[in-house]
């Protein structure tokens, strides 16, 4: 299963032709093809432009390359470029021709390939940054942010909301139906509800299982259960509450070994002893899906993922100038083969490819699923000196978008006092179950029937019975 405009839109029929071919079809222009490697702004024509978008007069979407050779026709789409406007779609004789690979320009979107997320400093510090307390970590994080923000204010993605990834697939659809006539658009969720929530929950530390209850009595009231994802490190003195929580519905992930942000920089040897020793838990408790801590995130990593999981949900849509740009499940494989792209394949400097195990979706084992973290986590708001009534406007204000495109708006809040286990970010949560409880076009479930259906539907339902087959029973150690 690939990532491509047919595969989302199950339409066969979705497919561009060589540009040499003289007869109808989606073409994509080759001649005089220059790498650009930059986010640009895309303005659509009335034909090209959804609902969704019909407010804003351009998007930013971010270009590897882009053809210069002439074509007449009717322009659909421009390009614009500080100053001027050139065309990026048109129309002319039964052909739709695109100026840029709308198919590389997806794979750079989902694989953040037009970025590189930082490594925290956190990561750097010689002792665990837990051992500061939790209100003098926020106090800290919104200092850093704030230097920051004086240096660097990416203009790609943009925040809260970007949906780079879903104009891409509205105007391609809209293209083929320009040729096609008027199709049936397919249901991506049960019963024809037009978008999907799934509630999670990251329990980083040892200080999040007294407020676990808080969040259960407000979830059972609203009749909605959620995924809590554990660290080992701390989870192993509570597993009386894990046992509550599987016991009433609720579903465990793994939120990693140790909640020190390493695991996504060590080397592969070290990164699987910390995997291996988080089987039994994982066996134990039915764990199918992932969060890396703090959502540090490499391709080494997804490859180590997805040997163990059926899904991930470390990435963010937007965030901090990275992110995938989507607010629908994706599999980890791209469109194409890296034999099929040659240097397309390759790192935002060009020069380091990824590893191709990641690249080929012609795996013997199912594509990784990523369920994007779509609604800002209560942490990161909170960074950003949010308070819990402007952070309720905020998660109601993104899932009324999400529901507008129709996607999945997974949401992530901490039970740690700093961050929503107190009164204030408690009754937060409340008033938001209320939003999106009253929503009868909410498929409410838990990541992993979300990642089910979507497999199922997608035709990729080859699940995985917990990774390799070695999990066994028992809790390990890391030495390191």
């Amino acid at each position: 299963m690939t990532n491509s405009f047919a595969d989302f839109w199950r339409s066969p029929g979705i497919a561009f032709v060589p540009d040499a071919d003289p007869g109808r079809g989606l073409i994509i222009n080759r001649d005089r093809v220059e790498r650009l490697r930059r986010p640009v702004r895309m303005r659509l024509s009335p034909s090209l432009t959804p609902e969704w978008l019909r407010d804003e007069a351009a998007r930013w979407v971010f270009l590897p390359s882009l053809a210069t050779g002439p074509v007449k026709g009717e322009p659909l789409a421009w390009f614009v470029d500080q100053t001027r406007e050139f065309p990026a779609i048109l129309a002319a004789e039964g052909r739709v021709v695109f100026q840029f690979d709308p198919e590389e320009a997806l794979d750079g979107l989902l694989f953040e390939r037009y970025c590189r997320p930082a490594r925290p400093y956190t990561t750097l510090l010689p002792f665990h940054y837990h051992v500061v307390p939790g209100d003098v970590r926020v106090a800290i994080h919104r200092l850093v942010k704030g230097v920051l923000s004086r240096f660097r204010r990416p203009v790609f993605p943009a925040w809260p909301m970007d949906g780079a990834v879903e104009m891409l697939r509205e105007v391609v659809w809209r293209a083929f139906e320009r040729l096609q006539g008027r199709q049936p658009r397919p249901s991506f969720w049960p019963d024809g509800k037009p978008y999907a929530v799934t509630l999670t929950h990251d329990v980083d530390t040892s200080e999040g299982y007294p407020q676990i209850p808080e969040f259960l009595a407000i979830e059972k009231a609203h009749g909605v259960t959620s995924c809590w994802n554990v660290v080992l490190r701390s989870c192993v003195a509570h597993l009386s509450v894990l046992d509550g929580l599987a016991g009433a519905g609720h579903e465990i992930g793994l939120h990693g070994y140790s909640h020190d942000n390493r695991l996504a920089f060590l080397e592969p040897e070290a990164m699987r002893r910390r995997f291996e020793a988080c089987q039994g838990i994982c066996r134990e408790y039915g764990i199918r899906g992932f969060r890396s801590p703090s959502l540090c995130r490499t391709p080494a990593l997804f490859e180590m993922i997805a040997e163990r999981f059926d899904y991930d949900s470390s990435c963010p849509d937007t965030e901090s100038g990275t992110g995938c740009c989507t607010v629908y499940p994706f599999f980890r494989s791209p469109s194409v083969t890296a034999e099929d792209r040659g240097s397309r394949i390759e790192d935002r400097d060009g020069r380091r490819p990824l590893p191709s195990s990641i690249l080929d979706p012609r795996r013997d084992r199912p594509p990784l699923l990523e369920l994007p973290l779509s609604v800002p986590l209560d942490s990161a708001l909170i960074m950003r000196g949010y308070s819990p009534t402007r952070i309720l406007r905020a998660w109601r204000a993104k899932i009324a978008w999400i529901r507008r495109v129709g996607g999945l708006a997974v949401v992530g809040v901490h039970p740690e006092r700093h961050f929503s286990g107190n009164p204030g970010m408690l009754a937060a949560y409340d008033r938001l179950l209320d939003f999106v409880c009253a929503d009868r076009g909410a498929w409410i479930a838990k990541p992993r029937e979300i990642a089910r259906w979507w497999r199922d539907q997608s035709g990729a339902s080859g699940l995985k019975n917990g990774g390799s087959g070695l999990w066994v029973v028992g809790f390990g150690e890391v030495r390191e």
